[in-house]
């Protein structure tokens, strides 16, 4: 969590017109402001409050944040409170799946959210591989990073040719459209364990001697704030 004194620092650069939300131009840049963060005029809700408000409702699931927002001498909101106080928040956080945009609607010029519109396109792994394809296709030497991926059931067919009778001498990995650590994910060498899917997924070969740990499969992630999408920073 960004402390009080870094959070400040930050300047959003976006606001949502909720007019425009419609016609598709959602996104309209702040010019930049050394004033424009949370405790700021920028930010305050119309009754002029400067208490910072953050909206702890059902949908954020982990008690660090909420013990983080407290620690920065914010309001919390619960789920309890009235819909206008929920409403009027500044700060809105989500932890769980946040797929459609439609919520961007009534966000206003002094409220922030934890996620993008559209971010979608990155975060579901069908969307990001049809993405990294296309990339591919044009760049395909600075997208060769990554193995070719299968939109089951969409590419079924072309999957399909990779198992002679219904078996491959190659292992492939299969993951759900949205899930998330680790559920429904599965290794096959078998076309018939594929055929049948009750969701989308993606479908990639599997590296045959992965880097273990203790004979465990692990991440190396890299995390990175993102203050705003145009221009990127």
């Amino acid at each position: 969590m960004i402390k009080h004194e870094e959070f400040k620092s930050l300047e959003p650069r976006f606001k949502i017109k909720c007019s425009a939300f419609h016609q598709g131009a959602t996104i309209k840049r702040l010019l930049p402001s050394t004033t424009s963060h949370i405790a700021s005029h920028r930010m305050v809700k119309p009754n002029n409050s400067h208490e910072v408000t953050f909206l702890a409702g059902e949908e954020c699931l982990y008690s660090v944040v909420k013990r983080s927002a407290i620690s920065l001498g914010w309001k919390v909101i619960g789920e309890e409170a009235s819909d206008k106080v929920k409403r009027d928040c500044h700060v809105i956080w989500v932890d769980k799946s946040f797929a459609n945009d439609k919520r961007f609607v009534s966000i206003q010029p002094w409220q922030r959210i934890n996620h993008f519109p559209g971010m979608t396109n990155i975060c579901r792994k069908v969307r990001l591989a049809q993405s990294l394809e296309l990339m591919k296709k044009k760049f395909p030497r600075e997208y060769s990073f990554f193995p070719t991926t299968y939109v089951l059931p969409l590419h079924l067919a072309a999957f399909r040719s990779l198992f002679p009778n219904g078996q491959s001498m190659s292992t492939f990995i299969i993951k759900p459209d949205g899930s998330a650590q680790g559920k429904g994910i599965f290794l096959t060498k078998r076309i018939e364990d594929v055929e049948n899917l009750s969701t989308m997924c993606v479908a990639q070969q599997y590296i045959r001697n992965p880097l273990l740990i203790e004979k465990k499969k692990f991440d190396l992630r890299i995390y990175v704030l993102v203050t705003s999408c145009c221009p990127l920073r």
